[in-house]
């Protein structure tokens, strides 16, 4: 018979080992037989129905201590030469690598547990900081937008106050030059009188005034102050025709 023995100690409580024991041996697709506080006996479930070849099987003793749990595992098989020595150290080393494994699952999925909640909390702030992010960029954008529409407003309203500046003044000046280029009719229209050398009454300084008052309301009608109905009444008066 090939056996392979260890001990050690386990820093967990025996009720802890005991339940960690036997589901290794599940896990390891052993068969559990006799199993207490004291030892447990796991067999080979795929040789149980031969009837010539024995089935491997691992035993396990605890020993209670102060501080932890004392363990004594022997794996055994009825094969004899150096492969069944090999065999029998395997599985000793498969189910003790299997019991710290069940030991450690609780910590283990702990951690896995905690490191999830901890992820689910960062992609849940990475969310919030990613909508708050692209909520600034929409009032920013929007706000943009009204200042646009507002300078747009502003510039078109002064362009407007601008304009009907400058019509109230056309319309100003032209009401000025119509007092000016209303004048009684005849030779003394431009207080010249008739005389042998100006039989017409009309002096020099009369005649410039006059075309200053035609290039003025010409300047209106070209700005548009003046229709053409109006700048040819004007055009009349101030010629008297």
């Amino acid at each position: 018979m090939a056996t392979a023995k260890e001990k050690f100690v386990l820093q967990w409580e025996l009720n802890a080992v005991i339940d960690a024991c036997q589901k290794a041996a599940v896990a390891l697709k052993l068969k559990l037989g006799a199993s207490d506080r004291h030892h447990l006996v796991a067999k080979e479930q795929s040789l149980l129905e031969n009837k010539i070849a024995l089935p491997s099987s691992v035993e396990v003793k605890f020993i209670g201590m102060s501080e932890g749990t004392g363990i004594e595992i022997i794996s055994s098989n009825l094969g004899f030469g150096s492969g069944a020595s090999d065999k029998a150290r395997s599985d000793l080393e498969n189910f003790r690598a299997r019991i710290h494994f069940e030991l450690e699952r609780p910590m283990r999925e702990a951690r896995q547990a905690e490191e999830h909640r901890v992820k689910v909390e960062l992609d849940a702030a990475k969310r919030q900081l990613d909508e708050e992010r692209e909520a600034q960029e929409r009032e920013m954008r929007t706000r943009v937008i009204r200042e646009r529409e507002e300078k747009r407003m502003h510039d078109k309203a002064e362009k407007e106050a601008r304009q009907a500046a400058q019509t109230a003044s056309a319309a100003q000046s032209f009401s000025d030059s119509s007092r000016d280029v209303a004048v009684p009719t005849g030779s003394r229209a431009f207080g010249y009188a008739q005389t042998p050398d100006n039989p017409t009454g009309v002096g020099s300084d009369a005649s410039g005034d006059i075309v200053k008052s035609l290039e003025k309301l010409l300047k209106l009608h070209q700005m548009g102050a003046l229709s053409d109905d109006e700048f040819r009444e004007a055009k009349r008066r101030l010629l008297n025709l």
